[in-house]
């Protein structure tokens, strides 16, 4: 778990610098924890980028086209 911590950008920080970089869509990949009890939900996810970035927010999945 320290690892992950230490190594990943949280929701929130991840929609900081999207709103600080001007863009104007996130796509969210190589998210953790993705399964299992307590992994949040997409809904969640999005929520957490959402605190800080107004724009369009995915949550990647796999053989996600855009």
């Amino acid at each position: 778990m320290r690892h992950i911590l230490a190594s990943h950008t949280d929701a929130p920080d991840v929609g900081r610098v999207a709103a600080a970089a001007g863009v104007g869509m996130v796509v969210l990949s190589h998210y953790v924890p993705t399964e299992g009890p307590g992994a949040p939900s997409d809904e969640q996810w999005i929520a957490g980028v959402r605190r800080h970035f107004k724009g369009r927010i995915v949550v990647g999945k796999d053989l996600l086209e855009l």
